[in-house]
């Protein structure tokens, strides 16, 4: 009988797959899991071999977007255990014993997070996350119990249709159930990609869906905090640490510098504008 289903939405990126697959393969358990990966290119993608007897069922999605992906995958699972991760994480070896031991032995619990590691990686130049804390509740490293996900009818894709507050939107709600646990063995692999100064600044017009979350889960802020200015707030303290960190390299380093300026000023525009369009 299987007792988890991991869930992976993917994308035109078939050497990423298979990487988290080869990872997956390698898990080191005696419960008997399920992967789904959930195919949302924009055209048939063929699943990549991985050898070891690891069980792989494959969906598509039609191209809607990683939270309706991930629903669907949720649809598919036959287990009681529901693994989220992405195609661009490599699982560690006792990731899947990890979140369903936790959830196990405690059963006070809707879902689990684990802790999210990456190599160096040049923010200006490439994308990457890490979670090494409660309370982030990241996509790409997350279990709930199925029954859950259903009767919250999982991710809010038609709120949330792009990779960007659906999972924290999912979390908010399903803590109105019970708590969600962190547990630190539950270690994925978060592997950093390029990121060109154009995609970075773009990044920014998914503020919209910051303030829907923002509205929706009101309480979760300061009362007097002016929801529509808090992606804005947001964005420019991450630049603002960003600086201090820099230090002198944008002193001795004028094109770094310069992709430096780009970056923030263009990214605190974005967020205006977006939050300027949501609004309207």
């Amino acid at each position: 009988m299987i007792e988890a289903n991991v869930i992976i939405p993917t994308r035109n990126r078939p050497d990423d797959l298979r990487r988290c697959l080869e990872a997956l393969s390698r898990q080191r358990t005696a419960r008997r899991f399920e992967v789904v990966v959930v195919d949302d290119s924009a055209g048939p993608s063929p699943l990549p071999r991985v050898d070891g007897g690891l069980e792989v069922a494959a969906i598509s999605s039609g191209g809607r977007g990683p939270g309706a992906a991930r629903n669907a995958g949720i649809a598919a699972a036959r287990g009681a255990l529901v693994l989220f991760t992405d195609d661009d994480t490599s699982p560690s070896p006792g990731w899947v014993e990890a979140a369903c031991s936790f959830l196990a032995s405690h059963p006070e619990c809707v879902g689990v997070e684990g802790k999210t590691v990456s190599p160096a990686y040049d923010h200006l130049y490439e994308h990457s996350v890490e979670n090494d804390a409660p309370g982030t509740f990241l996509a790409c490293n997350i279990a709930f119990r199925k029954e859950v996900l259903d009767e919250l009818g999982g991710f809010d894709a038609r709120s949330f249709p792009a990779a960007h507050c659906e999972d924290l939107d999912l979390a908010f709600r399903a803590q109105r159930l019970g708590p969600i646990g962190f547990e630190p063995r539950m270690e994925i692999l978060h592997h950093p990609r390029p990121i060109s100064l154009r995609r970075l600044v773009a990044r920014s017009w998914l503020a919209s869906s910051e303030v829907r979350l923002f509205k929706r889960h009101r309480d979760r802020w300061p009362a007097r905090t002016p929801v529509r200015l808090l992606p804005v707030f947001v964005v420019s303290g991450k630049w603002a640490r960003l600086l201090r960190a820099e230090g002198w390299k944008l002193l001795v380093q004028p094109r770094r510098a310069a992709r430096f300026s780009a970056a923030a000023v263009g990214q605190i525009v974005v967020t205006a504008v977006a939050v300027a369009v949501a609004r309207s």
